[in-house]
């Protein structure tokens, strides 16, 4: 019987994206246009004839790349981000829930970046959130890394950060970005119908990635991006 289109051969396929692969390029082009167009693996491995494992493998390595090229973009360095793509352990020996993640939003050129909070901060913020805090509590810590605004996942919720311009143009085009970028992440975070904490760092880099390059064609710029980062 012949063997399923791009399955696992005897021989290596020739695939410029990813390195060592049994995978077709064509068959890799398509999965990585399925997986700009959000689909599921599921869905994926059934148009691509691939089994769910490998398809899976794959998003995750593809995320993985995206997660270090936004590391790479981001003007404001990183401070939590592992080879693995998990956003780090939260100081106490165990990975968290998703529901005591708090992330904060950057922005710059109109572009927005998020940072896991690490877990020593955490709850300062989480009242910041809440409103039990006044926002200048934190702001005035030595430690304060500039946030435009911090979001608490457990709470669907976030607190915009005034940029101390009195409400100016300035300030309200960013809490616009800012309410953008978190409708785009909700909508897809959703899709998801629940995300393990070990990949949450991952899907909120790709919503990252995909709301910075809105104006442009995710596959294109996903082949572009694997073309000079092979898996």
């Amino acid at each position: 019987m012949a063997a399923a289109v791009g399955h696992s051969s005897s021989k290596k396929a020739s695939n410029k994206y990813y390195r060592h692969s049994r995978i077709d390029e064509r068959t890799f082009c398509q999965l990585v246009r399925y997986f700009a167009l959000d689909y599921t693996a599921s869905d994926a491995a059934l148009r691509t004839g691939l089994t769910r494992k490998t398809v899976t493998s794959i998003f995750i390595k593809i995320r993985r790349r995206i997660a270090l090229e936004c590391t790479r973009q981001s003007p404001f360095g990183t401070r939590n981000f592992k080879a693995n793509g998990t956003g780090g352990r939260n100081g106490h020996g165990h990975s968290p829930s998703v529901n005591n993640i708090v992330f904060g939003l950057f922005k710059r050129d109109g572009n927005i970046y998020t940072e896991i909070v690490l877990e020593c901060e955490k709850p300062v913020l989480r009242a910041v959130i809440l409103g039990r805090l006044a926002p200048e509590a934190a702001t005035r810590s030595a430690d304060w890394r500039g946030y435009a605004a911090l979001v608490d996942v457990g709470w669907a919720k976030y607190i915009h950060i005034e940029c101390g311009q009195n409400g100016s143009a300035h300030d309200a085009a960013q809490r616009d970005d800012v309410e953008s970028f978190w409708r785009f992440s909700q909508r897809r975070l959703q899709k998801f119908n629940g995300i393990c904490h070990r990949t949450f760092y991952l899907h909120l880099k790709e919503c990252e990635w995909r709301f910075n390059n809105r104006s442009k064609e995710w596959h294109e710029e996903l082949l572009n991006l694997l073309q000079e980062h092979p898996l």
